[in-house]
């Protein structure tokens, strides 16, 4: 094997274990927040949550820039372009995250908010300068291809987080929590500094830091109105129903995250494989193979996935987080609208590749006002968090439609591939979504003992689904080698 592609190839698998490890250990950390926290706590924790969020994105897509703007001038040799870009990007991005901190402070000497808040509002207000400069490094070693040093992050911070979870939440509640996050993330600040010192930042320009934010802005704005539509239903329940409720809420927003984790690693490994083969000529073939057969497979295969968690997920929070059992409805609600939100991250992978972000925004800020206004809907009508479970599950659906049309109208070469097989897009879902109501009404059959009965529906739901997917074998690409 070429000594090049082998490397390539060892970074690609030691980048991959260490993610998967990374999102291992972050189930496991969700899964203990809750068992520590009350509802209450556990709302409030997740509700401060955002500000980290969105944190990541006060660069205004510089960062997005410099990860692909510092290995094209290190080709070219063009090191004092480098180095303004690295400059640029360090204090550019610096300065914003200071303002947020700034903000959250003086926020925090508002009348009216409790101990727990304001020390939340002082604490993030920290995580956003810590998180700041480890977003940065890790950021600079994605453009320097230095994956060894990150996949080694990636270990050492999730298992400090798992530990320092455990043991501060356990002795100091919310507080604790608050504090894992900044204790981890100053470790990792002292890590990257010894393992990778290099240069002095250089200095801030604003010329190159308009060209960058120019660059990389449409990139990340498709991504924040992406999270937007992900975490506008929590700051719904906070605003109208309150922390306890959010709470509760909570255990669908943990599933739900852990569920779109599949079709997001599957979107990394298809999104770069498009932007390769867009200059092969004929839009054809790529098109078939790296967006219509992986939104088809996506179709079938989700079933398996939401199946399980609807099932199971009763047995589970009964039996270890009971306190949390008003959240599982809202959560099976969730999970069923997942599935246009895992088949919207396939579509994702051609607007992305075509440059298309922000156009495709308009359709994305049409399915984030319908979350809202649902969400408002169903809460004034009485329905609480499951009212907003299902106006979050609504706006996936319109979310992918309006992606779905965005890209039709774009490209008719994917009218041409897609339309055909659209029935094939929809069929799953309908499929799923009668299995799951005629096996939970046949509940009483099962009542003999609740885990039994979970085990038998999810046996019968599975023997449903695999027919649907062996009955339909001619339209997709499922357990065939080009299978996704």
């Amino acid at each position: 094997m070429d000594k090049k592609k082998e490397s390539i190839s060892k970074n690609i698998i030691r980048y991959s274990a260490s993610n998967y490890f990374r999102q291992l250990l972050s189930v496991l950390t969700a899964f203990v927040r809750p068992k520590l926290l009350s509802p209450e706590y556990f709302g409030l924790w997740n509700l401060f949550k955002i500000i980290q969020t969105y944190s990541a994105y006060m660069h205004l897509g510089s960062r997005s820039a410099m990860r692909y703007l510092i290995p094209f001038h290190d080709s070219r040799k063009e090191d004092d372009k480098i180095r303004d870009i690295k400059g640029s990007t360090y204090w550019g991005s610096f300065y914003l995250n200071l303002m947020l901190a700034v903000v959250l402070v003086l926020i925090s000497f508002l009348n009216g908010l409790g101990r727990e808040q304001r020390v939340g509002l002082i604490t993030f207000a920290v995580i956003v300068m810590l998180q700041w400069y480890c977003d940065y490094r890790i950021s600079l070693l994605k453009a320097c291809q230095n994956f060894k040093l990150i996949s080694s992050s990636n270990y050492v911070q999730s298992s400090l987080m798992f530990i320092l979870t455990l043991v501060l939440i356990y002795f100091w509640g919310i507080v604790g929590a608050f504090a894992s996050v900044i204790v981890s993330l100053s470790v990792m600040v002292f890590y990257f500094m010894k393992k990778a010192p290099g240069e002095a930042p250089g200095v801030f320009k604003g010329n190159v830091f308009r060209k960058l934010v120019r660059y990389g802005f449409p990139i990340m704005l498709f991504n924040v109105i992406a999270i937007l539509i992900r975490t506008s239903d929590r700051i719904m329940v906070s605003w109208f129903l309150g922390m306890e409720e959010l709470g509760y809420y909570s255990i669908a927003i943990m599933i739900l995250g852990f569920l779109m984790n599949i079709p997001g690693v599957s979107r990394e490994v298809i999104e770069p494989k498009i932007m390769a083969r867009m200059g092969s000529g004929s839009s054809g073939p790529w098109i078939r193979e790296f967006f219509v057969e992986p939104i088809i497979n996506t179709a079938y295969l989700m079933p398996f996935l939401i199946g399980l968690v609807v099932f199971a997920l009763p047995i589970f929070i009964n039996r270890v987080l009971p306190v949390y059992v008003t959240g599982v409805f809202p959560a099976q609600i969730l999970v069923v609208g997942g599935y246009f939100l895992a088949l919207s991250h396939g579509v994702r992978g051609i607007i992305v590749a075509h440059n298309w972000q922000m156009q495709a925004s308009v359709g994305m800020l049409f399915s984030l006002v319908c979350n809202i206004m649902a969400s408002i809907a169903f809460i004034k009508a009485g329905l609480g968090i499951v009212g907003v479970s299902l106006g979050s599950a609504l706006s996936f659906w319109v979310l992918l439609v309006c992606q779905l049309l965005f890209v039709c109208k774009k490209n008719k070469t994917i009218v041409s591939q897609l339309f055909p097989r659209l029935f094939h897009l929809f069929f799953p879902f309908l499929v799923m979504c009668l299995s799951i109501v005629l096996l939970e009404r046949g509940d009483a059959c099962f009542s003999v003992n609740d885990l039994i009965a979970a085990v038998v529906k999810l046996l019968l739901f599975f023997i449903i689904s695999l027919g649907v997917v062996v009955a339909n074998k001619g339209n997709h690409t499922l357990g065939k080698k080009k299978g996704l």
